[in-house]
């Protein structure tokens, strides 16, 4: 996540000199330069195997630029998620449950576990839970 956020970052209140040289840097190689591998993979077509007839079979130009952009789709959307989460967090917790999550989140568990609000083996419990 610290790719993203440094790629995202606005640079005129850091003070860093080169900070969007370094996203335009990032940029060519990623849309560019790697774009342009691709084109250099699929225009040597490589042959993948052969079919029935005994003929070669060639790698397809679109399976393989579809991988790619299919890839950069998930990459953005897991960071997108991970964006998402963060800012709920933020918002439940402040500074000191945040940095004490794992510990708040145990002894909820043990809170919930002596209760006995969650056991599904007992059923006049189970609506104990939903407050009925």
């Amino acid at each position: 996540m610290a790719f993203w956020d440094w790629i995202n970052e606005n640079y005129e209140h850091t003070g860093e000199r080169f900070g969007y040289a370094k996203r335009i840097t990032v940029g060519i190689i990623i849309f560019l330069l790697v774009p342009m591998l691709i084109y250099f993979f699929i225009t040597w077509n490589p042959t993948i195997g052969m079919d029935e007839d005994g003929e070669p079979v060639k790698l397809g130009v679109y399976a393989v630029i579809g991988l790619y952009w299919l890839g950069a789709y998930f990459a953005y959307k897991s960071h997108e998620r991970k964006v998402k989460l963060n800012h709920l967090l933020d918002k439940l917790l402040d500074e000191d449950e945040a940095k004490h999550l794992f510990e708040v989140a145990k002894r909820r568990r043990q809170i919930i576990k002596e209760e006995n609000y969650i056991s599904l083996e007992e059923g006049d419990k189970r609506g104990k839970w939903f407050g009925l």
